[in-house]
């Protein structure tokens, strides 16, 4: 109706001589209008189809084929798993994968003249691997002396119970360890307990402790096994009136002493993987070990007495039951 009125209006143009819009413009602008309407009736007639399309789809389809998430079953993805809670005081140190440098520091430093070590530690030496924290003992041309691995806790530790999962060096020089110190370098006396490793006789343990300096027992025991072959756990109990050491979760070893000369100063949590000086050979045996040699720590921890906390033997127990 609306194009007919239009239509008309240009026809009576046409026989109007004062009028001075030609009657071809309106013709133009008429078509135009017809064009746009055309062109709006044919979107809404796909957009109707498309409608009815998919309600059909949908129809189509039974209410139990509609996939939903199976919340019974799991479906969705899982949940990642908690961190362990760490209570005050205890530590756990997951070395599988990257050593957190709030609770760690790399041993970075040249021996004194009168210090056993053959040589200085740098951080270069700790490569993380995919399953352990590797130690490194590399060789120089020059000069002679190896550079060394070690890693130290940022907190101390005292009485409780100290685990770690290792695969010590087999290499005749090298000593890998596991142990707590303290000393003057803190403005403490030395006290210190130790588990270490020999190179050249991998099939015993080394187990020693200091208080004030002096020496305490010492113990060289036999495992029935090759320590530098595949990782294990060993730990020790630091008790106010004893020490007590283990080897997978077995007891290996413990003070038979009043328990005066047991450590009582807390100490930093320390690992160590080195050679030793000229003087040291006739316990650790000749520096036999090529361009490199290495230790292999998985994992480190510490239960306060009377504390439950996640440990190195939890892990071990991932694997070995």
């Amino acid at each position: 109706m609306l194009l007919h009125r239009i239509l008309d209006c240009c026809i009576d143009e046409r026989t109007n001589a004062q009028e001075t819009v030609p009657a071809a413009i309106l013709l133009f602008l008429a078509a135009l209008w017809l064009a746009g309407a055309v062109q709006v009736y044919a979107d809404y007639q796909v957009r109707t189809a498309l409608a009815l399309e998919s309600t059909r789809i949908v129809a189509s389809v039974e209410p139990d084929e509609i996939e939903t998430p199976n919340l019974e079953t799991g479906a969705l993805d899982p949940a990642p798993a908690p961190t362990p809670t760490i209570p005050i005081g205890a530590l756990y140190a997951d070395l599988r994968s990257s050593f957190d440098p709030e609770i760690f520091h790399p041993t970075v430093r040249e021996p004194g003249r009168a210090e056993h070590y053959g040589g200085p530690f740098i951080a270069q030496n700790l490569v993380q691997g995919t399953s352990n924290l590797t130690l490194m003992i590399r060789a120089r041309a020059r000069p002679l002396t190896p550079t060394m691995a070690g890693l130290k806790s940022r907190a101390r530790f005292g009485y409780g119970r100290y685990e770690t999962i290792m695969r010590p060096s087999g290499e005749s020089g090298i000593v890998s360890s596991f142990f707590t110190y303290t000393g003057p370098w803190t403005g403490d006396p030395h006290d210190e307990i130790d588990i270490e490793f020999v190179g050249n006789r991998p099939t015993h343990i080394e187990l020693n402790y200091f208080k004030n300096g002096v020496r305490g027992q010492y113990a060289r025991k036999p495992l029935g096994f090759d320590a530098s072959d595949s990782l294990n756990l060993y730990a020790f109990d630091w008790l106010p009136d004893q020490i007590i050491w283990y080897v997978n979760g077995r007891e290996i070893y413990s003070t038979q002493t009043d328990g005066s000369d047991i450590p009582t100063h807390s100490g930093t949590l320390i690992i160590n993987a080195w050679a030793g000086t000229e003087r040291m050979r006739a316990w650790t045996g000749p520096l036999r070990f090529g361009a490199e040699a290495q230790a292999d720590y998985a994992c480190l921890s510490f239960t306060p007495i009377g504390e439950t906390a996640p440990s190195c033997a939890d892990q071990w127990a991932e694997t070995h039951g």
